[in-house]
């Protein structure tokens, strides 16, 4: 990383001083402050330069997460919002035709949760952050996701009301 920062000060300053010695009427009359401003600004743009990909794979992380709807929170349905909710970057919205029904859903994902914590293969606080990321409710919650999964009944009457 220093030899990119490096190499990148050098790039700039070359430039700096090139543009600098265009705009000046007589080179040979610079004064040391002339010539160490375009240095110090070579410098600045490098440890930008080299601070821009750091700066972005930060940002990255920082985005936005997806909202992903579940209509359906029987056993395929809860299957999928666990899936989600175990990933990084997702959140979700399990919905049913009732609250009822969509509470039921999520204590299926936590009992299922419990089972890997109990045997050890997962803490209780991935636990809970998982259970964290999924909201319950009706149709209406999935009005703002992202992307909407549906994996109701089959019974066509239901997958037209919700």
């Amino acid at each position: 990383m220093a030899a990119r920062k490096k190499a990148a000060a050098t790039e700039v300053k070359e430039t700096e001083v090139k543009q600098a010695a265009e705009a000046s009427p007589e080179p040979e009359k610079k004064t040391e402050e002339a010539v160490q401003q375009p240095e110090q600004k070579a410098e600045q743009k490098a440890e930008e330069t080299v601070q821009q990909p750091e700066q972005k794979a930060e940002e990255k992380t920082e985005e936005k997460k997806m909202v992903v709807g579940v209509i359906g929170a029987g056993t395929m349905g809860a299957g999928i919002a666990q899936a989600f909710a175990q990933h990084d970057g997702y959140e979700v919205c399990l919905c049913d035709l009732n609250e009822i029904l969509a509470g039921r859903g999520k204590k299926r994902i936590a009992a299922t949760l419990q089972k890997r914590v109990d045997k050890g293969k997962m803490s209780q606080e991935k636990c809970d952050e998982i259970l964290g990321k999924i909201r319950t409710g009706t149709k209406y919650i999935c009005e703002e996701c992202d992307l909407v999964i549906e994996a109701a009944i089959e019974n066509m009457k239901i997958k037209q009301d919700t």
